[in-house]
């Protein structure tokens, strides 16, 4: 299995794209890269780095995080899209390479505001009969995955089997 080129951190996303952008500005004519590709990538990073902030922000709310995370994955597809379409061949030189797959300077973690949604798990018992069960988690908990696991219990206290793992981000 090979290591993805792509950063997994949405800092570092962010910083790969702003300097594609900014060695864009004076290659992309010498590559060949249309303006239009180009245009949506730097659309994308700008969408992307707004809704980062709001959701770094005190304003965070669970729509406000799905909202990031599918720009983000847009981010995403506009990147690998210009990697496989414009494999960046020569004319690139080392110093154009290493500008481009650079990594951010700081990899700190920031922190993150105060949830204001409350996380539920729904789950459904065997015959359709659903049941909401409502999970409490503190604001320290706020950004971290939580795993759930659950089982039938019958009438007279018997277990059933394990369900699968399901997992969901703490807003």
């Amino acid at each position: 299995m090979g290591v993805d080129w792509y950063p997994r951190s949405r800092d570092a996303r962010i910083h790969l794209t702003d300097t594609w952008i900014e060695v864009f500005k004076t290659k992309a004519t010498e590559w060949n890269i249309p303006a239009s590709h180009a245009n949506s990538l730097t659309a994308a990073n700008s969408a992307a780095k707004e809704k980062l902030a709001v959701v770094k922000s005190g304003e965070r709310t669970t729509a406000s995080v799905v909202e990031c995370n599918e720009i983000f994955v847009e981010l995403e597809a506009e990147a690998r899209f210009l990697k496989k379409h414009y494999p960046l061949l020569p004319p690139l030189d080392l110093a154009d390479l290493a500008a481009l797959l650079s990594l951010p300077p700081d990899e700190t973690r920031d922190p993150v505001g105060k949830p204001s949604g409350r996380p539920a798990l729904t789950l459904t018992y065997p015959g359709g009969r659903r049941k909401t069960e409502l999970v409490e988690f503190g604001a320290a908990d706020s950004g971290m995955t939580a795993f759930f696991r659950a089982r039938y219990e019958n009438q007279k206290g018997e277990h059933g089997a394990w369900g699968p793992r399901a997992s969901a981000v703490i807003p």
